[in-house]
């Protein structure tokens, strides 16, 4: 695990009163609790065209995969690394060329494991089939197939766990006598395909898989029914839809919520290694037929917890969901689809505290966030996508937030605040480059200047233990670094306004 991944989303008692009290910190919290999180535009694999990139899934190391527009038009399944890994530099890398120079066609990558035996693996489509990409000893792939020898049949790998034989679900499409169908599926790397779909349903997928937690455990896994026609999008209102879990040998219809007008209908599309699903539902109560955010607690309780509001006529969706923390807390990811905001809902008691993202990064961030679709279990890193550029063109980018943790100033993230921090953030003067975190904009702006360069000098010390008042004047700068001739001559430059 890279230690550069940080859990800490708090704020130390010695910076907080400095950050908050000369106003750089960014935007206020949504509510109490709430981190304040850095964002990171992750690129595109190129610029021709109309670029764009989504994130779909990361692992605890900070390893991002999604979809990129690539060279030609077509889409290429991406990897990002926060830093040097597998052989690789920092940055993003196309997944087409990695593992098989001559792999073509578009691919994604939907989900990422931990790598805790053999290296991670990546998991999506290739060649219209479910594909999984080996990123540690050496890069190689695997072509899963599909559940029925049609030449026309198409796969889509959607989740993966992180045991050593992992677990590989997702759905297969394909002619069945004279209807087109789709079946869920789990696939072990070293196995075959199995149907998941139960019978009597002709449409069926699976979307995520948890770990083994006890040898007594069923893996589960969550997807969900229809009985619309397969291969087109089911109507919201007209459709049945049933959230499933599986857990062998058997299989559960997660429970709806019971309206007034009938069935609401569900998609489980995120769980935890205690079964927590999360997803979204139908609500025919409402004018429109709004879907609603959902959240079930496992799989013995009954119904959800609508944690999207119930106020039309946006849909919210959760997609995703990390493992409980010390206090056995979560964060759960998604959107409000309607209008386009990525959300963190968190659970308050009985009931749960909806955020939107947007009001969680800097004010001097140029970004819309439109949708997160993966949160880390440990690092609570979020990522997804947005538009870097508002206006009337849009830009979107795959996007990475990670918290701005308990001492921001800390740049090279050593447990204090000293020369070396001095010396990156200097070096890192500007506007924040695309691609790669950037750790030396202290108050997460998106920019690296003077306002971030007070900071660090105000945090200056131990993480925790140093800090104080920010250098106003020189007579400051010589009382606080008169031993530091660096840090001395840094300050001076910013309180007289010579760095700008």
């Amino acid at each position: 695990m890279s230690t550069h991944v940080r859990s800490d989303v708090s704020v130390c008692l010695c910076a907080s009163v400095v950050l908050l009290s000369v106003g750089l910190l960014g935007p206020p919290a949504a509510g109490q609790g709430d981190p304040v999180y850095r964002v990171t535009d992750l690129g595109v694999l190129s610029e021709d065209g109309d670029p764009e990139s989504r994130a779909l899934g990361l692992n605890t190391d900070g390893v991002v995969v999604g979809w990129s527009t690539a060279a030609g038009g077509e889409t290429h399944a991406f990897l990002w690394l926060p830093e040097p890994m597998f052989g690789l530099a920092q940055g993003m890398h196309d997944l087409n060329v990695l593992p098989d120079p001559d792999l073509s066609g578009d691919s994604i990558a939907h989900a990422v494991n931990e790598g805790l035996y053999n290296g991670s693996y990546a998991v999506g489509q290739a060649n219209d089939h479910a594909f999984v990409w080996s990123l540690g000893g050496g890069f190689t792939t695997y072509d899963l197939g599909t559940l029925s020898e049609d030449l026309d049949a198409e796969s889509c790998a959607w989740g993966i766990n992180d045991e050593l034989d992992p677990l590989i679900v997702g759905d297969t499409h394909y002619d069945f006598g004279v209807d087109r169908v789709t079946r869920g599926f789990r696939n072990y790397l070293n196995g075959s395909m199995l149907a998941l779909t139960p019978a009597g349903y002709d449409c069926g997928h699976a979307r995520d898989v948890a770990n083994l937690v006890t040898p007594q455990d069923n893996r589960v896994v969550v997807g969900f029914t229809y009985d619309g026609a397969c291969g087109m999008d089911p109507d919201p209102c007209a459709t049945f839809h049933a959230a499933l879990m599986w857990g062998w040998p058997n299989l559960i219809i997660l429970p709806d919520i019971p309206t007034t007008s009938g069935d609401w209908g569900a998609e489980a599309l995120g769980t935890n290694d205690v079964s927590q699903t999360v997803g979204w539902g139908r609500d025919p109560d409402t004018p429109q037929c709004e879907w609603v955010a959902l959240h079930w607690e496992d799989r013995t309780v009954g119904q959800p917890d609508v944690i999207g509001p119930r106020t039309g006529p946006d849909w919210t969706r959760a997609n995703a969901i990390d493992e409980p923390d010390q206090q056995d807390s979560v964060r759960v990811v998604g959107a409000n689809v309607s209008l386009k905001q990525a959300l963190l809902w968190q659970p308050d008691g009985e009931d749960w505290t909806q955020a939107d993202l947007n009001d969680l990064i800097a004010s001097g961030c140029d970004w819309e966030l439109h949708q997160a679709h993966d949160v880390s279990d440990e690092s609570e890193w979020i990522v997804g996508y947005g538009d870097v550029d508002p206006g009337p063109l849009q830009v979107l980018h795959a996007f990475l937030l990670t918290p701005i943790g308990d001492c921001p100033a800390d740049i090279d993230r050593d447990g204090d605040v000293d020369t070396d921090d001095l010396l990156e953030l200097l070096g890192a003067w500007g506007g924040c480059p695309v691609g790669s975190i950037c750790w030396a904009d202290v108050n997460a702006d998106c920019t690296v200047n003077t306002a971030d360069l007070l900071l660090l000098l105000g945090a200056w010390g131990e993480c925790g233990v140093g800090g104080g008042e920010i250098p106003q004047s020189v007579q400051d700068c010589i009382d606080k670094f008169g031993f530091d001739p660096i840090a001395l001559e840094a300050c001076i430059e910013a309180v007289t306004g010579g760095l700008e």
